[in-house]
Order: C-alpha cells, then structure tokens, then sequence
C-alpha cells in the first residue's frame, strides 16, 4: 500500500469506529429522554429533530475524525517505517527500550 493509500485507510477506519460508536450513543440519549420524559418526548421529538440530530453527529464525527488524523499525520507517521511494516506499523522507540531493557 502506498503512503496515501494507508493514510486514507486509517481515516476511513477512524470515521467508521467514531461514528458507530456516537450514532450509539445517540440512539441511547433519544430512548433515555422516551422513557424518563415520555410526554415532551412525543411533543417535542419530530422528524426535524431527528435529522437535525444525525447531521450534528456527523458534523462532530468528521470534526473529531480530522482533529485524529493530523495528530496522527504529525506525531505517528513522521516515526513510522511503512516500508517494512506495512500499513500498521510497529514503532520501537529506542530511548524508551534501552530503559526497560529491552533490546
């Protein structure tokens, strides 16, 4: 896999992950305020409301995936041999090893 091609991968997987875990976590929220407040829930819940709530999720699931991906571009891959490890790569830090005695 090329550089851009693993780059790409890794965004995808970060959207995927973050995003079915916030759409959970959604879901959660919206049977929570069906149950505890069942009355504001049927007057205020509208379809409105729903496809409000899913676009804010995917606002927020890009804006946290974007926020991952430079922070991942600027502190992980500039350290990362992709050239032998393939697009997951293992990072040996040497500092850190020699400390705990590993070789």
């Amino acid at each position: 896999m090329g550089f851009t091609a693993c780059i790409v991968f890794h965004a995808s997987q970060n959207m995927i992950a973050s995003g079915a875990l916030i759409s959970h976590g959604l879901m959660a929220f919206n049977r929570t305020w069906a149950i505890i407040h069942p009355i504001s829930y049927r007057t205020r819940h509208s379809v409105r409301v729903a496809v409000l709530s899913c676009c804010c999720l995917w606002a927020v699931n890009c804006l946290m995936t974007g926020v991952l991906d430079v922070m991942d571009r600027v502190l992980y891959l500039p350290f990362a041999d992709l050239r032998r490890a393939g697009c997951i790569p293992s990072i040996r830090i040497r500092a850190r090893s020699s400390r705990l005695g590993v070789p």
